[in-house]
């Protein structure tokens, strides 16, 4: 006879009515309650009374988890490392399309509490409110200008004794298989098995508690406005949209979808290739020709010009200022 939750529930009453009902929603928590407290064990779904060689096990289980509650630091680390893991992996893949042109706009994500590098593209600032004082990293923000694209993350201090807790058991499950060792008796078997449950418990566990942690980040633009209601992943999505025009103010004079089919006329020697952008007159009057002959002056290698036009004030498709360059070789 095995000893899951269901078949307990099934040996405890002969009453198929509501009580039975009652009780099997009840009997899990109790159950677990038990093993908390050190009279049953979980061994592979199935609870059994503690052994002694299990109670050695728990002994000192229950010693880990106390001597790592008490060492805040490490609770913090862990938790920082986390979440810090959790918001890269959902932000790895958060871009956005940018205008006519569809070009792709990747975030780069930097964390803590001192500012980001400064650096081309869009960049999202991820602060921990576990580590620095909400209303404090609200009220920096609120104090930005306008025109900075930044895109501010802020992680909430919320669900910490859950987290803290969840953390503490799946170290301590963790540190006890590793100081324990691996058993050859059938009680010491069973005994591990029973921390292998805790441990896998507890990873269930912090990886709630992250998510419904991550769950309520909010997201702002610099100057205080909030993004909200989509979740983080769409929060910066928008937030990235919102702040392309403060990042590419001059991106509009370049933006057009045609460009690879100028860059294919140019290189087939045509001289009015920018009519597939709609532009009829001087190839060198167009916006984009003013603007790429100002900078190259004298002379400028390609990837200067490329760096120049495709990043900050500008973001230019690549296509753009290959076609233009083109048209005015020919």
């Amino acid at each position: 006879v095995r000893a899951p939750v269901e078949h307990l529930a099934d040996l405890l009453t002969d009453d198929l009515g509501d009580y039975a009902t009652t009780l099997r929603e009840k009997l899990p928590e109790l159950v677990e309650q038990l093993v908390a407290d050190g009279v049953l064990m979980e061994v592979e779904g199935e609870y059994r009374l503690l052994t002694p060689e299990g109670a050695t096990w728990e002994q000192e289980y229950r010693r880990q988890r106390a001597a790592i509650l008490g060492q805040e630091p490490q609770i913090a680390g862990e938790r920082s490392r986390l979440l810090s893991s959790r918001v890269s992996t959902r932000l790895a893949t958060a871009s956005t399309a940018h205008g006519s042109a569809k070009g792709k706009r990747g975030v780069y994500v930097h964390q803590g509490s001192s500012a980001p590098p400064t650096r081309d593209g869009l960049v999202v600032w991820v602060r921990d409110g576990f580590q620095e004082s909400e209303p404090a990293v609200i009220k920096d923000i609120q104090q930005r200008s306008v025109e900075d694209a930044t895109i501010h993350v802020l992680i909430p201090k919320v669900e910490n004794d859950r987290i803290k807790n969840a953390i503490a058991s799946q170290l301590a499950a963790t540190g006890t298989l590793h100081s324990k060792g691996s058993p050859t008796t059938e009680e010491g078997k069973d005994a591990r098995k029973s921390i292998e449950a805790k441990q896998k418990a507890a990873e269930l566990a912090v990886n709630e508690a992250a998510d419904t942690i991550l769950s309520r980040a909010r997201v702002f633009l610099s100057g205080g406005q909030e993004i909200t209601s989509a979740g983080l992943f769409e929060d910066v999505r928008t937030a990235a949209t919102n702040v392309l025009g403060r990042l590419y103010p001059k991106f509009s004079t370049g933006d057009h979808a045609n460009w690879p089919a100028v860059w294919k006329k140019a290189k087939e020697g045509s001289a009015d290739a920018l009519s597939a952008v709609g532009y009829s007159g001087d190839p060198d009057k167009h916006p984009v020709a003013v603007e790429l002959l100002r900078f190259i002056g004298a002379g400028k290698k390609g990837g200067e010009i490329h760096d120049n036009f495709e990043g900050a004030t500008y973001g230019w498709p690549s296509d753009a200022i290959d076609a233009v360059l083109g048209v005015l070789m020919v």
